[in-house]
């Protein structure tokens, strides 16, 4: 079964049972992203994101159309809070960046960095304000009731695996994705490097080709949202 890996660790980009990994330039964290597009090596079978910060209309379309050109994902990558660019994820910080993507059909991956408390509020205040946008919820802890609450509270969120790190986590995303429905989920190894196999052990043979690669197919290429929503 082809596996994709949405949220990959530059260091490990060549991951056990991976065979496409979506990475981000850690460079990309600090200052303007748009000063290193294109920087990173290129690497087969690993795609870079376009990491963006609020900025014009014009400046936004314009990075979105010379990356996807080079086969990026349709998803803009978003770094706010603290471990990040340092804006708050407020619909008056972001913009225009979410009504662009929701506009052209793109998703927006919200990425917080390495934290110590996930701000779940944020991230479903977001994603309620901008129904019709896939938002995917980067490293999201999937322990405990507050991820299934989450996406029952907001349709439109998508969360990935990188926040697995416990046997507890693996109970509880099995179950998440039982309730709540596969589609909602991408496999992601990030800085945890969560490994393919032990989340396929936990799932149903469907359940994991949608998790793997059907998920992330319909993020790649921007029909997620007019799919599932």
């Amino acid at each position: 079964m082809h596996r994709v890996d949405i949220n990959g660790h530059p260091g490990n980009a060549a991951a056990d049972g991976v065979d496409e990994t979506w990475v981000m330039n850690p460079a990309a964290r600090q200052g303007d992203p748009a000063a290193h597009d294109g920087a990173m090596p290129a690497v087969a079978n690993v795609r870079e994101y376009l990491v963006a910060m609020p900025t014009t209309v014009a400046d936004l379309a314009k990075r979105v159309a010379a990356r996807r050109a080079t086969g990026t994902p349709a998803v803009v990558r978003i770094c706010p809070g603290a471990a990040g660019h340092g804006y708050p994820l407020e619909a008056w910080a972001v913009s225009p960046i979410p009504e662009f993507c929701e506009r052209e059909e793109l998703s927006v991956a919200v990425d917080f960095g390495n934290i110590a408390y996930y701000p779940w509020s944020e991230i479903v205040a977001f994603a309620r304000t901008y129904p019709r946008l896939a938002v995917i919820a980067l490293a999201t802890p999937l322990g405990g009731p507050t991820a299934m609450r989450a996406l029952d509270a907001t349709p439109n969120l998508v969360f990935d695996t990188s926040g697995i790190a416990t046997a507890a986590d693996l109970t509880a995303f099995a179950e998440l994705v039982r309730t709540c429905g596969a589609y909602r989920v991408a496999f992601g190894s990030g800085i945890a490097k969560t490994k393919p196999a032990e989340l396929a052990r936990v799932l149903s043979a469907a359940d994991a080709a949608t998790v793997f690669l059907e998920t992330a197919a319909h993020l790649d290429v921007g029909t997620w949202a007019s799919e599932f929503l």
